[in-house]
């Protein structure tokens, strides 16, 4: 099932604690995209920790990240330039969104599930 998300496409100049503390530059530089943000509940907006979030795409197989208690996450090490799909499940609830050609840096997610 689809539930409607917001992309926030704001790049990040601050570094995302759960990066390795890579910042803004570095990820330029290397030609990487650091796709981070959070994850909340579409009734409320509380966050929501355990939330699987995975990257469906070309650029790389198998990454994804599960968010803290915070609604957290950050997913490393995409190539700049790279598609996909970003999805985000719990205890059968999904969502997800198409993710455009990404730029290289931090991208700013926020998925309502």
């Amino acid at each position: 099932m689809k539930i409607g998300a917001i992309l926030c496409a704001a790049l990040l100049c601050a570094p995302c604690p759960s990066c390795g503390d890579v910042s803004e530059r570095e990820a330029v530089e290397a030609g990487l995209c650091i796709v981070q943000g959070s994850v909340v509940d579409a009734r409320d907006g509380a966050p929501l920790g355990g939330v699987r979030v995975d990257y469906l795409g070309d650029a790389r197989e198998g990454v994804h990240a599960t968010t803290d208690d915070e609604g957290r996450f950050a997913l490393d090490g995409l190539p700049a330039g790279a598609g996909g799909e970003l999805r985000a499940t719990l205890e059968g609830r999904s969502t997800s969104i198409e993710l455009q050609p990404l730029r290289a840096g931090h991208l700013n997610v926020v998925l309502h599930l």
